[in-house]
């Protein structure tokens, strides 16, 4: 309550600042706003969140991603690191 009280109007609520989140900068960037913005919604399904963090990501990543179909949201997100790294240094 407290917080969206002091909470700007014009940026939305949690859950709406989430659903817009996509990436836009790093992988690292992105995790670090994805997990900001995600710790507040426990009752968000795991699945949800997994399938939230793919679709933000960049076009090239998400499409490796989505070919290795992985579970669990720690290990999509460490991976998407690591592709993006990859891409840098190729």
């Amino acid at each position: 309550m407290m917080r969206n009280r002091l909470r700007p109007t014009q940026e939305g609520t949690v859950e709406e600042q989430f659903l817009a989140l996509w990436q836009w900068g790093s992988v690292k960037d992105y995790r670090l706003c994805f997990e900001t913005l995600a710790a507040p919604l426990e009752e968000m399904p795991e699945a949800l969140l997994e399938g939230h963090f793919v679709n933000g990501l960049k076009v090239d990543i998400r499409a490796k991603m989505r070919v290795l179909r992985l579970i669990g949201l720690e290990e999509m997100m460490d991976l998407a690191q690591r592709i993006e790294e990859r891409n840098l240094v190729v």
